[in-house]
């Protein structure tokens, strides 16, 4: 069991129900607090109110339903502000282990694929060319942006989920 637990490189975290760390472990460097102040102290007073109010609430719950809970988080830490995802289990009558895991960069890829998106369909619906986006089987069309409409005649709402052959739009089919 060791060996297993070596090789994750998640924190783990075995809490009271009334919030107690009663044993942990992990990269201190991942930490908001030192090591050495986490375990017999309380959540509370290690946690921003917000984080200690919901991983309280969290760890309630696990113990009451006996399944899984998660909850995402942000952390000042001694590497910055960091985005965290804890899943908490029942190991033990009163209380949980919660498997932390860091997922800042995660966040950070949603984040740039958001944005990166709304750069898409900005220039899409921007664009003075006509355009349209279609499935690959069948040309379905999908999407259509304003100068499609304006060039064709047709609302969006006629032209997506038919082919430019169904508008019949082409001079010549072939």
């Amino acid at each position: 069991y060791k060996a297993i637990l070596d090789a994750i490189p998640d924190l783990m975290f075995r809490i009271s129900r009334d919030g107690e760390y009663l044993d942990f472990k992990g990269d201190g460097a991942n930490l908001a607090v030192p090591p050495e102040n986490i375990i017999g102290n309380n959540l509370r007073d290690l946690l921003p109110d917000d984080v200690a109010n919901n991983s309280l609430h969290a760890i309630a719950k696990t113990l009451e339903s006996q399944t899984l809970q998660s909850l995402e988080y942000q952390l000042s830490t001694p590497l910055g502000l960091r985005n965290y995802e804890a899943r908490l289990v029942v190991s033990g009558q009163n209380e949980v282990l919660a498997v932390v895991r860091d997922i800042t960069e995660r966040k950070q890829a949603e984040i740039d694929l958001q944005n990166l998106a709304e750069k898409f369909s900005k220039a899409f619906r921007c664009s003075p060319n006509p355009i349209t986006i279609s499935t690959v089987e069948d040309g379905r069309l999908i999407e259509v942006n304003e100068s499609f409409v304006k060039l064709s005649g047709y609302e969006p709402e006629e032209a997506i989920g038919r082919t430019t052959f169904e508008l019949n739009i082409w001079v010549n089919q072939s």
